[in-house]
């Protein structure tokens, strides 16, 4: 022991309050100012004596409560030794608990918002009790098992930040579950915390695709935090709803199964409404990204168990980007005719894939079919120049813009891979659509439209004279098929 000062504390109710700790076993704490000093270690009760004291916290709330923690390892003593007065030190009761017996502990936190919520920082992990220290538990999730040196709770986000010793820095976002947390909640069925105020920022890259990546840590996934309590499992497929404040559905969340505590990421994005008044679903033909909310109050309600939670949750905009509400809602329902159009584009796909995948089943009874309908491959072939055609321009085998022939790589790529494009740039970018972009979706829609006039006029004509043949001959027919009905 070198008699150091290992850890000092200053009062952030009474800067006239510091505690000093030193390596050799003192606590000590002066009431003015530095003026004088107490050596308070000899009344800690079960203490051993010179065990190094590795922190102190002064109380946030009060002014003559102050934690202690001590580690004896270097004696071969890995008990956790944590310590609570409310008198300036005059007395002192051990916050142990259940804490594990072994595992010294650095680093001792009285949460800012919650005077009964405190966190350790141990040789293993770090743990957290919701009773001023009377009970404990692990806050380890997806953490290494590692010593935690150092713990914080950030003042504006209300992160709590673990320092660990050589795994990095660990953050658990918005503690406030925690900090609201009570037995009343935990007793309820089911309880949805309040969110934090969450602002929809517009991400940028930060590498190019072919350069080494950028070493950095991960951040927490862009969109809502959502942590919400269920009791018992959850046998039914409830829903979070998002509603605007006109208590129009932006959303809706499944609930997990699961009982427990969880927590969800709602990313902000909604299905816009398209120019016809309706909401359509994205196609998997036409993969698009999809775009946020506008910034705002929302409500997030959930019907459980004959229970009805609603908590707010505000959506602010991203400070950096002017996103203009008359442009937003220019993007947005181009967006929605996007999305009717992938509908559109995934109808036609899977007509002409049903076609095709039943043709090429006909492939083993081919010399059968010549023998008693000879005709039959005349028909068959003029369906093929009515069939490739559309296949070409409507079903590529392939999606990238380079896997296509010249002629379509040159237009930028397939329709289905060109409406991909386009959305993504309509909900990435904030502003209204371009020109270019509102010509892009014109054309697209009507290369389709006469793609489903050639379909019901003339394809499906054909292969119902097909069908009716090879039926009665006793070969498979071709499966019931329909008239496209466009979204």
């Amino acid at each position: 022991m070198h008699c150091t000062i290992t850890t000092i504390a200053e009062s952030p109710l009474d800067r006239d309050v510091i505690w000093c700790g030193t390596d050799d076993g003192n606590l000590q704490i002066t009431r003015d100012g530095g003026k004088s000093w107490t050596n308070v270690a000899g009344r800690i009760p079960g203490l051993p004596m010179g065990t190094w004291c590795s922190r102190v916290e002064a109380s946030h709330h009060e002014a003559g409560t102050a934690y202690a923690a001590f580690d004896g390892h270097r004696t071969d003593d890995y008990a956790p030794y944590l310590f609570k007065t409310s008198d300036f030190g005059r007395t002192w009761k051990s916050l142990r608990a259940n804490l594990p017996p072994l595992g010294w502990i650095h680093v001792v936190r009285e949460d800012p918002r919650n005077s009964r919520l405190l966190y350790a920082g141990t040789e293993f992990g770090v743990f957290a009790s919701l009773d001023g220290g009377m009970s404990w538990f692990s806050l380890k999730n997806n953490m290494p098992t590692v010593a935690v040196h150092d713990l914080a709770v950030h003042p504006r986000e209300n992160d709590l930040i673990a320092g660990t010793h050589g795994r990095g820095v660990w953050i658990l976002d918005d503690i406030s579950f925690l900090q609201d947390m009570s037995s009343e909640i935990l007793a309820s069925g089911f309880h949805l915390f309040n969110p934090r105020t969450v602002t929809d920022f517009h991400l940028s890259s930060r590498g190019e695709p072919y350069s080494r990546p950028v070493f950095a840590g991960r951040n927490v996934s862009p969109g809502a935090i959502l942590t919400l309590w269920l009791k018992d499992e959850n046998k039914d497929k409830v829903k979070i709803a998002v509603k605007d404040e006109s208590g129009v559905l932006a959303a809706e969340i499944p609930l997990p199964r699961s009982a427990g505590l969880h927590r969800e990421i709602w990313n902000l994005q909604t299905i816009p409404f398209a120019g016809d008044g309706k909401k359509y679903n994205p196609s998997l033909t036409g993969m698009t990204g999809l775009t946020t909310v506008a910034p705002g109050l929302y409500h997030l309600t959930v019907e459980f168990k004959e229970r009805t939670v609603s908590v707010p949750l505000e959506i602010r905009p991203d400070p950096r980007v002017v996103f203009p509400d008359d442009e937003r809602k220019e993007a947005m329902a181009a967006l929605g005719d996007v999305l009717k159009t992938s509908q559109k584009m995934g109808v036609v796909i899977t007509a002409l894939a049903n076609i095709r995948r039943h043709l090429n089943s006909l492939e083993g009874d081919m010399e059968k079919i010549r023998e008693t309908l000879p005709e039959f491959i005349r028909d068959l072939e003029e369906l093929e120049i009515l069939l490739v055609p559309l296949e070409k321009n409507i079903s590529p085998p392939r999606m990238g813009v380079f896997q296509a022939d010249w002629e379509t790589s040159l237009r930028g790529g397939h329709p289905a891979f060109l409406l991909m494009i386009l959305g993504n740039s309509i909900s990435a970018y904030p502003s209204a659509p371009t020109r270019a972009e509102i010509n892009l979706l014109a054309d697209i829609n009507h290369l389709l439209d006469s793609a489903i006039e050639t379909y019901n006029s003339l394809i499906l004509n054909k292969i119902e004279g097909l069908s009716e043949r090879l039926e009665a001959k006793g070969f498979k027919p071709f499966p019931w098929l329909k008239k496209i009905e466009s979204p």
